[in-house]
């Protein structure tokens, strides 16, 4: 665009404001409760320590179709007669109210000193609100003439096209030039960014209030004439440009958006003020421009507008059911989709799809997850079975070493079901699309580049980050866009067209594997407490439910346990990239959902082994209740009791060994998926033992039935498995600084930028020694921080447990744990959200060197043919593999956004499991998930020992993911089950109650897909393929028309 349309756009912009009228009275009320009625100082912000103020005026529309417009820092709400009318911003800043003129109506400001981005504002002031009578002609004609600049400005148009246009441009803006220089325009033009030095001159002495001789205010009348004839010009030049040259190229689906991060530099409190700054200004803009679709994702973010503005809400639900505003689907946030697990996933989109079915009347089919940072190998799988057929993200476009080979593709899920995917945001912005010609062409060219341009494409416009969506210059801009050529075809078509019948998908390449970013690879570890807690807590949800079930309570008890674990997997939120106060809110929300499962698991374990007034004298017994959806292995836990306790199974009573106060160290035996077991116990008159403390010689050798080891005051230097090494150099911790260019808890620097840091270590200690356990501790330093290392022999059961703690002084220090094996294996295998997945230990080449670390959940394992070594975790997920040797990061420390991030690292325990038959022999999954899912143990007199099984017949190789009930409250059996080996398997399912009839059924709705399964002798057979995933309803005859089993031990 030439300087010489530059100046006739700003003489228009300025002439469209006819009049103003500036609101001056106003009562201001702060947040922090001070209140100054018609301040005279209300522009400034007098109360430094307020983050939200109030201002409040009586007005009225001094003309017909007036706007209010607001000059103002930091974000607002506008309420009209109480009611949420308009959110303004930096990009947003006026609006017409819907008041009648001559109307007076109570106009309040929610103002607050942050920005979109969370940032404080320096001055957080008012410069004006003011009233404006605007001339819609004027500005119709101004938008006309900067869509046609700004077309002429591309650089790819045909030079005589563009001298054609120029000249007809100049013509059409001839009755402006017969105008005298007008002293407002000129004024406006001089007072703009970047002004040239001969223009200062001019711009002081106007600044000074004075007048310039012989320059004059050109009268409105005298600029109608003119301006309408300059109008028509335009209109016609558009008719004949598109005579003049092809039409567009390409298919681009416009959606208006605005990417609210739920929490990430704000808190969740200003995330419900964002939703209704932004709905409020999205309703305006799409009662302005009727014909654009707005998309907003997240149930949890209209759940809190329903909650918290419940006038808007009706309005949005409204629009939704329309199709004027487009609920993206699936998932109930944003979520991350690498650390949560497999049921978490489940239930994003059992609540999310439900939530939008229960507005619209139709089930979404598209999953939308534009910034999370990487997607699991297994998440097409999920998918597919919810039935979604599209995904769509944008966020694998910042891959930093090797771009993604499609932008529009088939996913296959482990189990072999597909969907089609779709990578968007091509352009600068990404998700933010600016909609400037620019950048639209730039969307389709990235995209046709690697598609074809067979397909359409997805653009998302609109500010984002902090919220606010499309604002008016870009959908007055885009309004015009579809009457020129050389452009591609804009649809604001649904989203839902974006997919593709079968028969089109076959055309799409293939894709099966994980959707790696190749950035952000610190998100795995950061915040430890919070992926440690977040491991635990939905596992614990699931097995409550099923022992709630168990107990005959029917009734969908955990579903705000649910919620706040699906709003706290969001992908700024569990990954670790937010800032502090996130985090205090994450933790008050983990603690309301552990008290919530804490109730319920007491209300099951009551009535499960309630006592009977016709029985003998209760039998005191340890309660134990197994979490993981696998099968638990044999294990020591600990009981506190106030004697020595000892425990009867297998035929025989086992002692338990005193290690602290009233704190016994006891064995358990194998225990069924989420089952819930009464061992029978008794007060020990066995001599017990206190926990046995001093210095031992190094190196201390000890051997048990499965391994020997020898360990120093470094490490474990030696781990001998059936007469065979299997390290090359000690296990240990390492230690290094990093420094991230920028993302700073979002990165990892890379294995060549990292410098090794000097150690001192302490004598190591023997702090527990009986016949069960062998407990070594390790004391190590590192510039200011210490970390303690306790090195746990297990002698009955032949493990080894490594728990590790730190107190960390250092910022930008990373700990990572290495196991140096000699293993010869060219593939590491690690466990994922859905099963298992194969690294190679040696990189091939620029993207196996971009992946240096990847997410496992927990274990990792190499192996040959007849030995293997597996590290097995209880919290932590980034991981590597190179030449068999084994790392798994254990903390950073970043600086940015939360200085204070993992100072008290959460404590972590690993396990080094050897093996000599394949990990899915050796029992190496449900070991992994018996670390990360210890049991809960509960001493209680009962009536009888008995156990609750929620599903017999299980094999080794299906995780039991859900047993809940129906979400109809029907009463019937809600069963998730998956196969995580990749081994396809024929199942006998024995349930705890009589049951009358099985079906397979649609995950989401839960109403049966196929006919029901036969019963065989009161059991189901169930058919589940490799990786495959199967939901079951089971109807259950009422618990007063059916015996219900006891599993006697």
């Amino acid at each position: 665009m030439t300087t010489h349309y530059q100046y006739w756009l700003n003489a228009l912009k300025f002439w469209s404001i006819i009049e103003i009228q500036p609101i001056t009275t106003w009562d201001v009320t702060y947040a922090t409760g001070e209140t100054y009625g018609a301040d005279p100082h209300w522009q400034e912000w007098r109360v430094a320590n307020a983050a939200q103020r109030t201002l409040t005026a009586y007005t009225q529309a001094v003309w017909p179709n007036a706007r209010i417009r607001f000059d103002l820092a930091g974000e607002s709400l506008v309420r009209i007669n109480g009611q949420s009318a308009y959110g303004v911003n930096d990009f947003h800043r006026s609006f017409e109210p819907k008041v009648a003129s001559g109307e007076r109506f109570k106009l309040e400001v929610d103002q607050v000193t942050t920005g979109l981005m969370g940032q404080k504002v320096s001055n957080p002031g008012i410069t004006a609100i003011r009233w404006e009578k605007v001339d819609k002609s004027i500005e119709r004609t101004y938008w006309d003439l900067a869509v046609l600049a700004e077309w002429m400005s591309q650089t790819e148009l045909p030079a005589s096209l563009v001298h054609w246009l120029q000249r007809q441009l100049d013509h059409a803006l001839t009755p402006l030039y017969s105008l005298s220089p007008d002293a407002g325009a000129q004024g406006h033009w001089v007072n703009r960014e970047q002004r040239p030095a001969e223009e200062e001159a001019l711009f002081r002495h106007l600044a000074t209030g004075r007048e310039v001789p012989g320059l004059y205010q050109v009268e409105h009348s005298h600029l109608i004439p003119a301006i309408d004839q300059v109008s028509r010009e335009l209109t016609l030049i558009y008719e004949q440009l598109r005579q003049k040259a092809p039409g567009g190229f390409g298919r681009i689906l416009l959606l208006g958006h605005a990417h609210i991060d739920l929490a990430w530099l704000w808190p969740l409190p200003e995330t419900m003020a964002k939703i209704r700054r932004t709905v409020a200004s999205q309703r305006y803009l799409l009662d302005q421009f009727p014909q654009w679709r707005f998309g907003m994702s997240s149930p949890e973010m209209w759940q809190l507008l329903e909650e918290h503005d419940p006038q808007q809400y009706r309005d949005w639900a409204i629009r939704a059911k329309s199709g004027q505003v487009v609920p993206l689907g699936a998932f109930w946030v944003e979520s991350d989709s690498q650390l949560v697990s497999a049921e978490t996933i489940i239930r994003h989109l059992l609540y999310g799809l439900r939530y939008f079915e229960r507005i619209t009347g139709q089930r979404p089919q598209i999953a939308f997850l534009p910034d999370t940072f990487g997607f699991a190998e297994g998440l097409p799988t999920l998918l597919a079975h919810a039935g979604i057929r599209l995904f769509l993200t944008t966020k694998i476009n910042w891959n930093d070493t090797t771009p993604f080979p499609y932008k529009h593709f088939r996913w296959i899920g482990p189990d072999g079901s597909s969907i089609q995917a779709q990578i968007f945001g091509s352009s600068p912005d990404g998700y933010n699309g600016k909609g400037s010609l620019s950048d639209l062409k730039f969307a389709w060219s990235h995209y046709a580049a690697s598609e074809g341009g067979n397909h359409t494409v997805l653009y998302t416009l609109g500010h984002g980050d902090g919220g606010g969506g499309p604002d008016e210059d870009m959908l007055q801009r885009i309004s015009r866009y579809h009457q020129l050529p050389l452009v591609p075809e804009l649809s604001w078509a649904l989203p839902d067209t974006l997919i593709l019948p079968s028969d089109d998908t076959k055309s799409l390449p293939i894709y099966q594997g994980e959707l790696y970013l190749q950035y952000h690879r610190g998100v795995f570890t950061s915040q430890t407490a919070v992926k440690q807690r977040f491991r635990q807590t939905p596992n614990r949800i699931a097995a409550a439910e099923a022992w709630l079930l168990e107990s005959g309570i029917h009734d969908v008890l955990l579903n705000e346990a649910w919620r706040l674990i699906l709003r706290n997997s969001f992908h700024d939120i569990l990954p670790g990239s937010s800032i502090a106060t996130v985090y205090q809110d994450f933790h008050r929300d983990l603690d309301t959902a552990e008290h919530l499962i804490e109730d319920a698991e007491d209300l099951a374990i009551s009535r499960i082994f309630a006592p009977s007034a016709h029985a003998d004298d209760p039998v005191n017994s340890l309660v134990v209740g197994n979490r993981s959806g696998f099968s638990a292995p044999p294990q020591l836990s600990v009981v506190s009791l106030d004697y020595a306790p000892e425990i009867f199974f297998d035929g025989k009573w086992h002692n338990g060994y005193l290690i602290h106060p009233n704190e016994y160290l006891i064995p358990l035996p194998a225990l069924p998926p989420m089952g819930l077991v009464a061992i029978p116990m008794r007060q020990s008159n066995a001599p017990n033992q206190s926990p046995s403390l001093g210095r031992a010689t190094e190196p201390l050798n000890l051997t048990t039935v499965n391994f020997s080891i020898s360990i120093s005051c470094v490490g474990i230097v030696s781990l001998r498995y059936r007469d065979q090494e299997l390290l090359k150099d000690p296990a240990s911790i390492i230690a290094f600084f990093q420094h991230p260019e920028q993302f700073d808890a979002w990165e990892l620097v890379t294995p060549e930028k990292r410098g090794p840091l000097e150690w001192t270590h302490e004598p190591l200690c023997i702090v527990e020694d009986n016949p069960y356990r062998t407990v070594v501790q390790l004391r190590h330093h590192v510039e200011h921080s210490a970390i303690m290392e306790n090195i746990v022999v297990d002698h009955r059961h032949g493990s080894l447990l490594v728990k590790i703690s730190a107190e960390l002084n250092d910022r930008h220090l990373t700990l990572q744990y290495r196991v140096p094996t000699n293993i010869n294996a060219l593939v590491a295998t690690a466990e994922t959200l859905w099963g298992t997945t194969t690294h190679p230990t040696v990189s091939r080449g620029p993207q196996d060197a971009a992946e240096f670390e990847w997410v496992a959940h927990r274990f990792v394992d190499v192996a040959e043919p007849h030995r293997g070594l597996a590290l097995l975790n209880d919290g932590r997920y980034g991981h590597s593999v190179n030449r068999g040797e084994i790392r798994v990061t254990l903390v950073t420390t970043p600086l940015y956004p939360d200085p204070t991030a993992d100072q008290h690292m959460a404590p972590v325990t690993l396990a080094l499991m050897p093996h000599h038959q394949h990990w899915t022999d050796a029992g190496v999954m449900k070991a992994a998930h018996a670390l990360s899912h210890p049991p809960r143990i509960t001493v209680k007199p009962i009536a009888r020992i008995n156990s609750a099984i929620p599903l017999e017949g299980l094999c080794d190789n299906i995780a039991l993911l859900a047993f809940k009930p129906a979400e109809d409250g029907s009463g019937d059996y809600i069963v998730h089950l998956g196969e995580m080996w990749g081994d396809t398997t024929d199942l006998s399912l024995g349930w705890p109650r009589q049951v009358t009839s099985v079906w397979p059924i649609d995950v989401i709705s839960e109403k049966p897909i196929a006919a029901p399964v036969a019963l065989e002798s009161h059991v189901t057979p169930v058919h589940i393929k490799s990786r495959g995933f199967i939901a079951l309803r089971a109807h259950v005859l009422p618990s007063d028309t059916c015996e219900e089993k006891n599993h006697g031990l």
